[in-house]
């Protein structure tokens, strides 16, 4: 039962996006004359990969105003309507730029008014306003989250910029109590229906390599306990945002059910400064998954696309900046000397046909692909 996501994330609709097209009527944004439409070049790249799912994972908004919510959550559903897609098939999950500390400081004391924590509550939650995941099976107990059953796939979503409200002692993700004992919870009843799993939420699970070194302590606070819960609950794809440096890893622990994929997808509209001042592109993915080896792991192409003023979106190609071939094969998790000894019998294989016949990508092993 093969499936395909359209990636969106890290949108950033409003102050900090890289186009006039990604914000409010009348907002003055900082941009290239002339430059081809993002929205447009959008939809017109992923409908010809046929996605039927939309997954944008958070960092909807700049500074989370009501009208960059309402903006956002207009492009995703004209982007679905352009591709074809659904509405009950478009999803978001809320970053740490979606929630609104203007609200949030309110509840600092003033003349008259004591301290109320309660407006962190208000910030944290004003996106559900405007925004919504539709017909949830099972509702979480943070608004926004919830674990979402479709014919072909299972979708459990996670709001990992609940907490990010001002007063952070320094900014990173969070679950909370409550929300990652719901979390390991649906995860461990989840129903072995052979349905492909997938998780969504914002913040990375484990830091990993980003081009200009630096501290990162921005990573999910509960995340090596999410970590653990998601490898032994057989998940197939866990998709994030937030670095703006897109990564792909497979990866599995003796106690995992079967490897599990982890995707970083990377930007697709923050403005260059928050990009490696520009280094790596703005960018947004398909995600196919197209089947199960013989450990269960799910066997999968990235397809991979960055923005350019003169062209619009085109594919990406393999950088430090952007290190992913586009297309992408992901599922394996051969080690090293797995590898080398399918290269060396593919190597062997193709001397024996000389003159040399090089076999099709297709007919290599998926450790090679």
């Amino acid at each position: 039962m093969p499936i395909s996501f359209l990636i969106l994330s890290d949108i950033h609709f409003g102050q900090y996006a890289i186009s006039s097209d990604l914000a409010p009527p009348g907002s003055v944004i900082d941009q290239v004359a002339n430059a081809v439409p993002i929205r447009a070049s959008l939809i017109e790249t992923a409908k010809s990969f046929n996605p039927s799912v939309i997954l944008a994972s958070g960092d909807l908004t700049s500074i989370a105003s009501p009208a960059e919510f309402i903006g956002s959550a207009a492009l995703a559903k004209e982007i679905a309507v352009g591709c074809g897609i659904s509405k009950e098939d478009i999803f978001y999950t809320l970053g740490n730029h979606d929630a609104n500390w203007r609200i949030s400081k309110l509840g600092g004391p003033a003349e008259r008014f004591p301290s109320d924590p309660g407006y962190n509550r208000v910030a944290s939650e004003m996106g559900t306003f405007y925004i919504s995941n539709l017909d949830p099976q099972i509702a979480g107990p943070i608004p926004g989250t919830g674990l979402f059953q479709r014919s072909d796939y299972d979708l459990l979503i996670l709001n990992s910029g609940y907490f990010c409200t001002h007063d952070q002692a320094f900014p990173h993700g969070k679950l909370g109590k409550d929300q990652l004992a719901w979390a390991k919870d649906a995860l461990t009843n989840w129903d072995a229906n052979g349905r492909w799993k997938v998780v969504m939420l914002h913040h990375h699970l484990f830091n990993y390599p980003y081009p200009t070194p630096g501290p990162d302590v921005s990573t999910l606070e509960e995340g090596p306990e999410l970590l653990e819960a998601v490898g032994k609950a057989g998940v197939d794809l866990v998709c994030h945002g937030h670095r703006h440096h897109p990564k792909i890893y497979t990866r599995i622990e003796n106690d995992w059910h079967h490897p599990v994929t982890f995707f970083c997808a990377g930007s697709v509209g923050v403005t260059e400064q928050k990009r490696n001042h520009g280094d790596i592109p703005n960018l947004f993915h398909t995600i196919s998954l197209r089947g199960r080896d013989d450990l269960g792991t799910a066997i999968g192409q990235v397809d991979t696309f960055k923005y350019t003023v003169g062209e619009g979106w085109i594919r990406s190609r393999r950088s430090a900046a952007v290190p992913l071939d586009s297309p992408q094969i992901f599922g394996s998790c051969a080690p090293a000397v797995q590898r080398q000894a399918d290269a060396n019998a593919c190597i062997a294989a193709v001397i024996k046909t000389l003159p040399a016949q090089l076999p099709a990508f297709g007919d290599l092993p998926l450790s090679l692909q």
